[in-house]
């Protein structure tokens, strides 16, 4: 259990101090972001701005809940640069061996990327600010707000799972200014199974003041508009409301984004963040005419449940709640029995793993953290291929949906690829990239800038012929970038790409 202690020790991280007395003058601190963005407090302080610090580590249970939450997000989204540019949150990582690795979901000793849904600056500080300002244990919190001289008193305070309790500690500061129209759209993908037809869903969070009575959202292909959303109904401030899109034809080579063109009749506060991406993906995992799905839970076994469903949405078989055990069992896991669904040949299924709480599932023998949460979930053929199996990393929180097909006599036994299976053209690039593989089988890609972080996510890739696939690069910065192959997991070949 030697990872269950780092986890205790690290989620609780006491150090023999006590924490700043509130009142105190705030110690100025300048931090680098992981984006090579620089923060000087005294800086936002003479600015008049109220600076939250948010301290975790990637191994910090009780940050995770918070961090899933999203009351930050929600306050930041509202107050911070995007929207009346009143409030600096900085998210602290404070210990010395937590690197970008861990906090973006690829090691053993993280909850999973604490990166991709924060919209506010994250801070690897190993124990600088932590130290200066004697964090007692994580996850802490501390308000900042202008004395009028240039510096900041501080008041430590707890997280909450309400943005309203961190508008209150705002006013507590000075009241921010209203902002209405203001809202985001969030990126969404979909998977289609032997059409090209299908429904885009998008999220969409109402970060003004006023509720939101009215909407357009507009959907573009390669840029050109191909449907229009209209909503009517009411969401109020930091609400959260789903845009569907009706029977879009949809191409797996085109480009879409979605646009949120008005909001209550006149253009959104913030037009950046109301333009997202759509994903459009294949599913292209290829079953027998069976599958096995096998299931490891933790000691809170009654917090995991799988369904698999036809294309029709009709339930053919579900696994869970399962049953709990003690706390300190050896061993710490429990197999459940194999569950054995018959499928019909040329048919789409969909595969459903969730859990009630936020913490990891795996693939692999070993959970990615070996917590009180030892999760673990594999789908196989009855020749005991595997047809598909969580990511070691990065690692997947509450729920993933894995969508299948059937053909007669397929077989997806681990492949072999080599380097000239791959190409990448143009290369360099300014825009469109088109990476074609030769390989008969399944595979997995992302790509990574040279600091690790996702620029583009995870994509599955089952095929009997050569597939070309496209992205667009226009968006990001110059540089280079690594083109990650995956099979079953581990990683098999890099090829570098260079955006200009």
């Amino acid at each position: 259990m030697k990872h269950l202690i780092i986890a205790l020790f690290m989620s609780m991280s006491f150090v023999c101090q006590a924490q700043l007395p509130n009142g105190s003058v705030a110690p100025d601190f300048t931090v680098t972001d992981i984006d090579g963005v620089q923060h000087n407090l005294n800086t936002y302080m003479a600015q008049g701005k109220t600076v939250f610090l948010d301290f975790f580590n990637a191994l910090c249970s009780g940050c995770w809940n918070y961090h899933h939450y999203e009351s930050m997000d929600k306050i930041y989204g509202t107050y911070g640069h995007e929207g009346t540019g009143e409030l600096v949150v900085l998210y602290l990582d404070g210990v010395s061996y937590d690197n970008l690795a861990s906090i973006t979901g690829y090691s053993e000793f993280t909850y999973g990327d604490w990166v991709g849904d924060s919209r506010y600056p994250i801070v690897l500080d190993g124990q600088g600010v932590r130290g200066v300002y004697q964090v007692p244990s994580y996850p802490h919190f501390v308000k900042i707000c202008p004395n009028g001289n240039g510096q900041g008193v501080l008041e430590n305070l707890n997280l909450s799972n309400d943005p309203n309790n961190y508008l209150a500690y705002m006013n507590s500061c000075s009241a921010p200014s209203t902002i209405n129209n203001h809202g985001q759209l969030f990126d969404s993908e979909i998977t289609l199974c032997q059409t090209n037809t299908g429904s885009p869903e998008f999220k969409f969070r109402n970060l003004g003041d006023d509720a939101v009575t009215s909407a357009v959202v507009n959907l573009y292909e390669d840029g050109v508009e191909v449907a229009e959303f209209n909503y009517s109904g009411s969401i109020n401030k930091w609400d959260d409301e789903v845009f569907v899109f009706n029977n879009v034809n949809l191409n797996f080579q085109s480009n879409y984004t979605a646009k949120v063109t008005s909001i209550n009749g006149v253009a959104a506060h913030n037009e950046g963040i109301v333009t997202s991406d759509l994903s459009v993906l294949d599913a292209s995992i290829v079953a027998l005419d069976e599958v096995i799905v096998q299931v490891t839970t933790g000691y809170d076994g009654s917090q995991a449940f799988w369904d698999l469903k036809d294309a029709s949405g009709s339930l053919l078989s579900s696994g869970g709640p399962f049953n709990d055990f003690p706390f300190g069992t050896t061993p710490s896991f429990q197999d459940q029995p194999d569950v054995i669904v018959p499928l019909t040949a040329n048919t789409c299924y969909e595969f459903t793993m969730r859990a009630t709480d936020e913490f990891p599932w795996t693939g692999q023998n070993q959970m990615a953290i070996e917590d009180t949460t030892v999760r673990r979930y594999i789908l196989k053929n009855p020749d005991q291929s595997i047809l598909h199996k969580a990511k070691k990393y990065p690692v997947f929180v509450g729920s993933e949906t894995v969508y299948f097909r059937t053909y007669e006599n397929a077989s997806v036994d681990k492949i072999i690829i080599n380097e000239n299976d791959f190409t990448l053209y143009p290369n360099p690039s300014q825009d469109l990239v088109t990476l074609t593989s030769s390989v008969e089988g399944c595979f997995e890609y992302n790509i990574t800038d040279l600091s690790g972080r996702i620029v583009k996510s995870d994509a599955l890739v089952c095929t009997k012929e050569s597939k070309a696939i496209d992205f667009n690069t226009s968006d990001w910065k110059s540089g280079y970038y690594n083109v990650n192959i995956y099979v079953e997991g581990e990683l098999q070949i890099v090829k570098k790409l260079m955006k200009l």
